[in-house]
């Protein structure tokens, strides 16, 4: 096993000391020795400062729950009676793990996502998931392979409006009337899994996600 470990290092690009830091919360994994080496177990590899594979020695930070950048853009454009505005939000530089029933197979009884099925098999050895089990929780070990981008831009709402014109509407004793197409939460554009929110704190998918919704509506003022 020791041989084993010290072939992944082998291809593997070590880390300058300088770079490893101690007494952080967060494991130092390359998730890309999984599927580069045909592995059917995710497997962790840890560094110590002089170079040597520890079992859970030292860590690194690899990434923030917190985005570094978020950012708004309100919009308003018109054009003779119609007029569209709306509101584009995001979060960059983030990152998410994802635990529990929102990665892991058969976790707490669940069932398997859709994701799980292109696993690690005799048959299909270049998967992009570990081998599925029923009893092992190897795969299951805190590692950057569950981690996550929580970047995103979302269109938070967006509203087409057409003000009727004033001669036709004053015949029947309105000042002014407007019909309205409204959406919120209209796309979300993200590197998550289909299925997670990035504004939701949960790391295991439980909380809901923001309901898209569409409404229409009329104003009228007499």
């Amino acid at each position: 096993a020791n041989q084993e470990m010290r072939s992944l290092v082998a291809k593997m690009k070590l880390i300058p000391n300088r770079d490893i830091l101690r007494g952080k919360r967060v494991l130092f994994c390359d998730d890309s020795i999984v599927r580069g080496t045909q592995l059917r177990d995710n497997v962790s590899v840890l560094f110590d400062d002089d170079g040597k594979i520890t079992a859970a020695g030292d860590r690194k930070i690899i990434g923030n729950q917190m985005p570094k950048w978020t950012g708004g853009f309100n919009f308003s454009v018109s054009y003779k009676n119609f007029e569209l505005s709306g509101l584009l939000q995001g979060a960059f530089d983030a990152k998410r793990y994802y635990n529990g029933e929102a990665s892991y197979a058969f976790f707490n009884s669940a069932s398997c996502l859709n994701k799980h099925w292109d696993r690690w098999s005799e048959e299909n050895p270049n998967g992009n998931f570990p081998r599925l089990s029923l009893s092992s929780q190897t795969n299951n070990q805190m590692s950057t392979f569950w981690l996550q981008d929580a970047s995103y831009v979302r269109m938070k709402n967006l509203t087409l409006a057409y003000t009727l014109p004033s001669d036709l509407i004053s015949r029947i004793g309105l000042s002014f009337a407007q019909v309205y197409l409204a959406g919120e939460n209209l796309f979300t554009i993200s590197g998550l899994d289909k299925g997670l929110d990035p504004e939701s704190s949960s790391s295991r998918g439980w909380s809901y996600s923001n309901v898209r919704k569409i409404s229409c509506g009329l104003k009228l003022t007499f």
